[in-house]
């Protein structure tokens, strides 16, 4: 996710995970820690920065 991106739709956001859009919107609004993936509502528009993305991506890697 080396990106020049600032951020990220919720439609691009699930692209990158490899997720629906249902389900990244779970995420932005669950009260689970492990599995809330922070976002900001910008006018109309819901945003996620590309280091929340990889964070919630560390989270949930198997080793």
């Amino acid at each position: 996710m080396n990106d020049t991106k600032h951020a990220y739709t919720v439609q691009e956001a699930a692209d990158a995970l490899g997720l629906s859009r249902s389900t990244v919107q779970k995420l932005l609004h669950t009260t689970d820690p492990v599995d809330f993936l922070p976002s900001a509502l910008m006018g109309s528009k819901r945003l996620i920065r590309p280091a929340h993305i990889e964070a919630w991506l560390d989270r949930h890697m198997e080793d």
